[in-house]
């Protein structure tokens, strides 16, 4: 029974990042470029509709396979996004009284 090769999408991450050709080729037919990848439907299935989440499990799975041990990759699920920053007081136009404080309750 005959296998088929499939790039893996690492070391295609990688060869867009390193050739610039590959990546005007891709922004201009992502379809195209990735039919020609050599990267299995699932893989180009997910760049296109942009999975995230499966694009990275994809990844995780490939490294803990080069790795050969899942305990040694550690993939956060959940991100915490930096408290905002309070806007500042508008500054008062010149004559007007200042604002009292506000008074603790």
């Amino acid at each position: 029974m005959a296998t088929v090769e499939t790039e893996q999408i690492t070391d295609f991450f990688l060869r867009l990042g390193e050739d610039d050709s590959l990546l005007r080729a891709f922004q201009r037919d992502a379809r195209g470029t990735l039919e020609r990848s050599g990267l299995g439907d699932d893989a180009r299935t997910a760049l296109l509709e942009s999975r995230l989440d499966d694009l990275q499990n994809a990844v995780v799975d490939e490294v803990v396979l080069a790795l050969g041990r899942s305990d040694l990759v550690n993939v956060p699920r959940m991100y915490m996004a930096p408290e905002p920053e309070p806007e500042p007081e508008p500054e008062p136009e010149p004559g007007e009284p200042e604002p009292e404080p506000d008074e603790p309750r």
